[in-house]
């Protein structure tokens, strides 16, 4: 995992699931609305990414 900033801006050949893996972040579709086809992300589409020291805990 990297750290990745809250705005991250697709790269060729990254899907979300990649990016979530690379960034640490599960819930990257659900913190992207805007978004109606996870598998429809193209270089420079922007998301929303939520650091992992940033969430809270569900405990």
């Amino acid at each position: 995992m990297v750290l990745c900033d809250e705005i991250y801006v697709v790269v060729e050949d990254e899907t979300l699931n990649t990016i979530g893996d690379k960034c640490g972040d599960p819930f990257i579709v659900e913190h992207n609305p805007h978004i109606h086809v996870p598998d429809d992300v193209f270089p420079g589409f922007v998301l929303k990414i939520s650091p992992p020291n940033s969430r809270k805990s569900l405990s």
